[in-house]
This record gives structure tokens, sequence and C-alpha cells, in this order.
């Protein structure tokens, strides 16, 4: 007899509980959860570069005025369960893999991006408004950027282009 009291308190205290969950994630329904800036989960992988575009902020057509493209050689970098390191995330918008931590030509584009956030110029100390940043990561031992990197390159540059409505001057950095 005393175990059906306690059973029924458990029912209860379950049901309870079971209906506030659910009030709560219908009260967030609609509302996605923002990742936390520069955080590894905030990392999205992009096979194609019209999605690399898809993002939480609107992007304005006269927020960016120019694209820089630089090389970072893997030798820096250690891929953490398929994510780039965080590092990456804080300098850049975009970075195309070489095969090292994915695919060959696999964009990841950064919460910088995600947010519409300039990235960050760790030589100055500073952030860099209105520049567009892509990285091309690239093989201490093969400096040149692989077939489909380019591909995806140029796949990403013109459709940043046709997003915004004007073509911007793109910029090298060379390794």
């Amino acid at each position: 007899m005393m175990n059906q009291g306690r059973l029924a308190t458990v029912i209860i205290t379950l049901m309870v509980s079971m209906t506030v969950g659910a009030v709560v994630l219908l009260t967030l329904e609609g509302t996605p959860l923002k990742p936390m800036a520069f955080s590894l989960s905030s990392e999205t992988r992009l096979n194609t570069s019209p999605s690399a575009l898809v993002t939480d902020t609107k992007i304005q057509p006269n927020r960016w005025h120019s694209i820089e493209v630089s090389y970072e050689t893997t030798e820096q970098l250690m891929p953490w369960n398929g994510q780039l390191c965080p590092r990456l995330a804080h300098q850049y918008h975009f970075v195309i893999d070489n095969g090292y931590c994915s695919a060959d030509g696999q964009i990841y584009a950064s919460s910088g991006w995600m947010e519409q956030h300039p990235a960050f110029d760790p030589g100055q100390q500073t952030a860099i408004d209105g520049i567009v940043r892509i990285c091309l990561l690239a093989g201490a031992n093969q400096p040149e950027t692989t077939p489909q990197q380019a591909k995806q390159l140029e796949a990403l540059i013109y459709t940043l282009q046709q997003h915004c409505g004007r073509n911007f001057p793109v910029h090298w950095n060379k390794l």
C-alpha cells in the first residue's frame, strides 16, 4: 500500500515535468538557439557556395567592400572531431579545405560570417571591417591551391558578388 502512494507521486511528478518541458519547447519553437561566438560548434560545413551565404543576420549590400584571400598551412592546424581549429573562426569568414581536415574543397563558414561580424587581424589586434576574409588551407609540402579549392573559391566569390549586387576587388595574400 505504501508503494502505491510513492508510485502516484512519481507519476504525477513525471507528468508535471513533461508538461513544463513541453511548454518550454513550445515557447522556443521557431526561435533557433544562437551559437556562442567563435565556438567550434558554430562552424558550419558547406558543400556548395550558395549555401555558404545563409546567415542568421541579413547581409547588408554595402556592408562588404572587398574580399581578401589568404593561405594557412595545415602544419599549424590540428583537426578536432572533423572541425577546424578555433583560431580560423576568429580570423576568417570562410575556410576552404584542401583535404586535410575533411573533403577537398569543403567550405566552412565561421560564426563571424553567420552573424555578419568583421574578422579579426591577429597582427594588428583589431577587427577588419568591410572585408570578407577567405582562407585556403595549404599543405606544408604543397602550398598550391588544389583544383577543387580553386573551383569552390571561384564559385564562392561569384555567389558573394551576385548576392551583394556588386563586383568586389579581390586581394591575395600569398604564403
